[in-house]
């Protein structure tokens, strides 16, 4: 499809929603790992000082959660630098800015989907 023309404000907008739903997965992912890391770090502790090995390696099992805030923030500057009233979007684009489907998705679900169940 060819790319088409919108609103900058409204696109501007919708970024400002998405981002703020990333955002707060973030952080509710990164308090849940946090946790998850504490605890775990503690009983590893309790394990060494009662003289149980320890697998240095068990923390690969703990993702560090992802955070791509940037990747709006850099579009909303970009969007509110301009005098332009309407941008014109190719597909790729509305599917990002509009839809919320960015290429980093699968990584961002990977690394912070087993933070978010909990």
């Amino acid at each position: 499809m060819r790319a088409m023309t919108y609103d900058k404000a409204k696109v501007t907008a919708r970024l400002r929603e998405n981002m703020a739903a990333h955002r707060d997965k973030v952080l509710r992912s990164q308090e849940v790992y946090q946790q998850k890391v504490t605890e775990e770090l503690e009983h590893r502790l309790d394990q060494a000082k009662n003289g149980h090995p320890v697998d240095p390696g068990f923390l690969q099992h703990f993702p560090i959660p992802q955070d791509y805030t940037r990747e709006y923030e850099r579009v909303i500057d970009r969007l509110e630098t301009t005098d332009d009233k309407t941008v014109t979007l190719d597909d790729n684009e509305f599917n990002q800015y509009m839809r919320d489907e960015w290429d980093w998705q699968a990584r961002f679900t990977a690394s912070n989907s087993t933070y978010l169940a909990s």
